[in-house]
């Protein structure tokens, strides 16, 4: 079997190799489009949809990096490509990662998934057979009232005193480690 790890590994080098290598598992003209179909509308910025999701793509691929960390990276590469740069502060890429349409970010998981599920020969299959795994895990985020509305916090947690949680659960295939689909819900309603 190949472990996630794995592949996880070979998406951080490609990613690390800068905007051209995550073209080739979504092109940015196919990720402009989503974002057109989602409604999404910005300017002619620094802070594109392509670079806003290989940004962040890098800032979750790198564990526990900062926005601040992130953009660092991409500036780093966009200035190894000899490309135009921008203010290191993370401002800009924080407020347009923040309007990117939650329904394009979706696209782009499944569209990488489902490449990346067409990579592995048939040795990587069980009996012959395609197999996925479905797991799930929980986590915390910012304290506002919108989101304690929305996904609620645990039981054992006094009112008022603890963070909000959601529950995820993710299909992945087996032999690549692609989530192929993912559900984000409440951990437990507010009242």
């Amino acid at each position: 079997m190949v472990t996630i790890a794995h592949w996880g590994g070979i998406l951080k080098r490609q990613v690390s190799g800068g905007c051209d290598e995550l073209s080739e598992h979504w092109a940015p003209d196919d990720v402009e489009a989503v974002c057109r179909e989602c409604g999404h509308l910005w300017r002619d910025r620094f802070w594109s949809p392509v670079l806003t999701i290989w940004t962040f793509l890098l800032q979750v691929l790198h564990r526990d990096s900062s926005c601040r960390a992130a953009v660092a990276m991409a500036l780093s590469q966009q200035a190894a490509a000899g490309q135009r740069s921008a203010s290191a502060d993370p401002g800009a890429y924080c407020q347009a990662r923040k309007r990117l349409p939650l329904e394009a970010l979706q696209q782009g998981v499944k569209t990488i998934g489902r490449q990346l599920q067409a990579r592995p020969l048939d040795r990587h299959r069980w009996c012959g057979r395609r197999v996925w795994l479905v797991d799930g895990t929980t986590c915390s985020m910012p304290d506002t009232g919108e989101l304690q509305a929305a996904f609620g916090q645990p039981s054992g947690q006094a009112p008022g005193c603890g963070f909000p949680v959601a529950r995820i659960v993710a299909m992945f295939c087996w032999a690549s480690g692609a989530v192929l689909e993912a559900a984000i819900g409440a951990y437990r309603k507010s009242n």
